[in-house]
């Protein structure tokens, strides 16, 4: 099969070394998902693609393509997120997020909402310290439960449509319960795994799910409502992905 060529714009999820001198690295594309690309002689610094085959550096691209495998020809930086590395909490977050996306991409398959979603937490991260590194986190987590196809039911209640006192949330279902068809349920009720939800969780979930992109992290809220949708999210997703992160230990070793 004779070889060719494409462009894409794409960031280094990952990166191996592979024999003296080359790397594999897995990109996450906006025309290609997920990649797979071999970089030769990219280790050494002369290298122009040096700087394009580090981890969170987001690139225009030139690939080969030839027998279904790609190669990294040229490389120009379009951001490089440098500042991650100066905060230790950024780059754990950055981590969390890469592990992430890594095991719930398939090869070849593209969603630009994911690359835009790492994108801007990578910005945040690196570039806008006076954002909080939870709220970060928080928004990640449950644009990315949307993007997955897990978006909960935020509506009514799922057993009465009932539009108020909605205080409970069943993370099973992915629906929210009100005080009366929840009862005296507790934790788990039957099939269902309820949590307790403050009500003024329930604007900032609804604005996660159906905001544009690059508004997502566009809103305000108190310390108190971010801590409950810091509880919230991340139970959600990982429940959902039925998994959990050696990434995630990590930063709840250190940060709590």
């Amino acid at each position: 099969m004779a070889q060719t060529t494409l462009r894409t714009k794409a960031i280094v999820l990952q990166e191996v070394v592979y024999k003296d001198s080359d790397k594999i690295l897995t990109l996450l594309s906006d025309t290609l998902g997920k990649i797979s690309v071999r970089c030769r002689g990219v280790r050494a610094l002369k290298s122009r693609r040096f700087a394009s085959s580090q981890q969170y550096v987001y690139s225009d691209m030139l690939l080969s393509v030839k027998n279904g495998q790609y190669a990294l020809e040229e490389a120009e930086p379009i951001e490089s997120f440098f500042s991650l590395r100066e905060r230790f909490e950024a780059i754990a977050l950055a981590n969390y997020f890469a592990e992430i996306l890594l095991s719930v991409t398939v090869e070849g398959e593209h969603d630009e909402s994911l690359l835009s979603l790492f994108l801007n937490s990578l910005y945040l991260l690196a570039e806008k310290p006076d954002v909080p590194y939870e709220k970060i986190k928080a928004v990640f987590e449950v644009r990315l439960s949307t993007l997955l196809g897990f978006m909960p039911n935020l509506d009514a209640c799922e057993d009465c449509g009932r539009r108020d006192s909605l205080c409970w949330f069943d993370i099973a279902g992915g629906s929210v319960i009100c005080e009366r068809c929840a009862g005296a349920g507790g934790e788990i009720m039957g099939e269902r795994i309820l949590v307790p939800l403050d009500e003024g969780v329930l604007p900032l979930l609804r604005y996660l799910t159906l905001a544009e992109d690059k508004r997502i992290f566009s809103f305000r809220c108190d310390g108190r409502l971010l801590s409950e949708l810091v509880r919230f999210s991340e139970k959600y997703l990982l429940y959902h992905l039925g998994r959990g992160f050696d990434t995630l230990t990590f930063y709840h070793s250190v940060y709590g």
